[in-house]
């Protein structure tokens, strides 16, 4: 099997994470507000996407915290219940973040 050189993967991941995963941020959060227009949400689209991306920020600790425990103990209960932490306070963030949204008038 050919070996691709770290330069090359870096430079994949680097392409990746800034231009493919906001993308897909970016129509999740737009799919929330969808769904929370359905629901009788008022807000716009800006503050779905605010909600999304302020809880990403906000939840980084924790992430940075999983991929530590991964590093340092690699998988097992206690890498699983610090990503299981991390998935419930994003979840949590977010959908206090796009609640506050789309229940205030839209006014930008």
């Amino acid at each position: 099997m050919d070996s691709i050189d770290l330069d090359r993967l870096v430079a994949y991941e680097f392409m990746a994470w800034l231009i493919i995963w906001p993308l897909a941020f970016y129509g999740l959060a737009g799919l929330s507000h969808i769904a929370a227009r359905m629901l009788g949400g008022r807000g716009n689209w800006f503050s779905a996407r605010l909600a999304l991306f302020w809880a990403l920020l906000a939840a980084t600790p924790a992430a940075l915290l999983y991929g530590l425990t991964m590093g340092l103990i690699g998988p097992g209960p206690q890498a699983s219940l610090t990503g299981f932490i991390w998935l419930l306070g994003l979840a949590w963030i977010w959908l206090s973040g796009l609640v506050e949204a789309e229940t205030q008038e839209a006014t930008i």
